[in-house]
């Protein structure tokens, strides 16, 4: 009886523990390209699309542009490719350099076309969140000001 009685009260105690759970992980800006008549610039089945296979996203590593991969990541090319409701969207995911608690990703739509997409990242210890996304140096997504979707069409 008192073997029965000291483990239960190790159960007792050992499930009152407290354990840190769960990191909530809110980092990916959507992106859908067009041209200036609103053309898909995604979709592989226009004349004048970004090639998906020529896509290609870069770290901002100590002021150099490195080919940004992951091989133990869901996403190594940090970057998803989808179609949703009919238009193509391009899911970028932040590189893992953080300098100030900033992201500077390249997107690479082509050999000729690069842009910049920089995030500031707010961690704490169960978030890691977008506070602010700017495209091209232009404020595109503020979190202090309600916002709540990181998705933005770009006219190129």
């Amino acid at each position: 009886m008192n073997k029965l009685l000291i483990l239960l009260l190790l159960f007792g105690l050992f499930a009152c523990e407290e354990k840190d759970c769960c990191v909530v992980v809110d980092t990916d800006v959507q992106l859908r390209y067009v041209n200036e008549e609103g053309t898909d610039l995604l979709n592989p089945d226009n004349e004048s699309a970004f090639l998906h296979e020529n896509i290609k996203i870069y770290a901002d590593k100590e002021g150099e542009k490195k080919l940004a991969i992951n091989a133990n990541s869901d996403y190594p090319n940090y970057y998803q490719l989808f179609e949703q409701e009919g238009t193509y969207v391009l899911k970028v995911f932040p590189t893992d350099e953080l300098v100030n608690n900033e992201a500077i990703s390249y997107i690479a739509l082509s050999d000729s076309v690069m842009d910049t997409l920089r995030l500031a990242i707010k961690r704490s210890d169960h978030s890691i969140i977008v506070e602010k996304v700017w495209y091209n140096g232009v404020l595109q997504y503020n979190l202090a000001t309600g916002a709540t979707k990181r998705e933005f069409t770009i006219v190129k």
